[in-house]
């Protein structure tokens, strides 16, 4: 990704095939995830439940991790920012997938009709 704050424009790639989970060892770090997985919760409660949205705060910030010392360089603001974009982006996607899709009873009884 290529965060440019003054434009606000940005591009993002995922850093294939890298981990690097001692971005969480960063003083703020933590206390950033928790603050924004939270929030996460809160907004996306029927999507997201506040541990899960946690683990996926870690997950983005270790495989991003380039991305998140950049971020966190301007500040634990920018980093919130910056890990709430994500968060946020992955969580609608996801959401917008599942909704796409078709609930089991509804599949069955398609398939299935029941016979009076």
């Amino acid at each position: 990704m290529t965060l440019n704050l003054i434009d606000g424009s940005f591009t993002e790639t995922f850093e294939e095939g890298t981990t690097d989970w001692s971005i969480l060892d960063e003083e703020g770090v933590i206390g950033v995830a928790e603050v924004v997985a939270l929030k996460a919760a809160e907004q996306y409660g029927l999507t997201l439940e506040r541990d899960d949205a946690y683990q996926e705060c870690l997950i983005l910030l270790a495989t991003r991790h380039r991305k998140a010392r950049e971020a966190l360089a301007l500040g634990t603001g920018a980093l919130h920012k910056w890990l709430t974009q994500r968060l946020s982006n992955q969580t609608l996607t996801e959401a917008k997938n599942r909704s796409k899709g078709q609930s089991y009873e509804a599949a069955l009884e398609k398939f299935n009709p029941e016979v009076d």
